[in-house]
């Protein structure tokens, strides 16, 4: 499976950037500033949402490549180990997660 979108890691960038997660978080970047490419930006947040709504945005944003990694990793084992007729929904819902953040078909 290839990927297409910016490569991870990404993280919450504000006016306190380069904390872990800063406060008043206005947008989503990649941790990537000693790479030739340097700072990619992923997103702005509409800075007019209350904080703590912004946080929950950014972790949530800021964790999908690694949450699309390990889902991927979760249905490539499943399918090593259980027979292709024994397909249950939350195999299902994965596989459908997945083409949901990749464009790909279930």
């Amino acid at each position: 499976m290839s990927t297409q979108h910016t490569p991870g890691p990404w993280i919450g960038a504000g006016p306190s950037f380069g904390d872990p997660f800063p406060r008043y978080t206005t947008s989503i970047v990649t941790e990537r500033e000693h790479d030739d490419e340097g700072i990619v930006e992923i997103c702005e947040l509409p800075f007019h949402h209350r904080d703590d709504e912004n946080e929950a945005n950014a972790r949530l944003i800021a964790a999908a490549p690694d949450l699309l990694e390990a889902l991927r990793e979760i249905v490539e084992y499943w399918d090593s180990i259980v027979p292709t007729d024994c397909v249950n929904e939350m195999h299902i819902k994965a596989r459908a997660a997945i083409a949901k953040a990749t464009g790909e078909q279930p």
